[in-house]
């Protein structure tokens, strides 16, 4: 009954730390996607990268983590995951200029292709 109730225990742990795992993983995307929105709403009329959001780049928000190992697939997780994110958003502001030249509004259609643009370089430049 003993070992039973050891290998419940071990089973329900390996459970909970799973579940940690996930929710810290859902928390780092969320984080992600807040920072790749931020970085897309930082676009200046002309639509080129500045030196401020480019320097932003390097450093995609992590959280601690005390194991080296961990820390580095952190990092190259979350230059994946906001590049992958800013293609994303790339391609959305090219459906929409689409719609608004199929509405003739060209001021609109000219700005999403900026946008667009933008975040292609944006992705670009964080992709790994």
């Amino acid at each position: 009954m003993k070992a039973e109730d050891d290998s419940m225990g071990f089973f329900s742990r390996r459970r909970e730390e799973q579940a940690a795992r996930e929710r810290e993983g859902a928390a780092d995307a969320e984080r992600w996607r807040e920072w790749v929105e931020g970085i897309a709403n930082q676009m200046p009329d002309h639509g080129m990268l500045t030196v401020e959001v480019a320097a932003q780049l390097e450093s995609p928000p992590l959280r601690e983590i005390a194991s080296e190992a961990e820390a580095d697939i952190n990092y190259f997780t979350a230059r994946h995951f906001t590049s992958e994110y800013a293609a994303r958003l790339s391609r959305k502001y090219i459906l929409e200029s689409e719609e608004a030249r199929q509405a003739d509004d060209q001021e609109t259609r000219d700005r999403q292709l900026r946008r667009c643009k933008y975040m292609q370089e944006v992705s670009a430049r964080l992709a790994v």
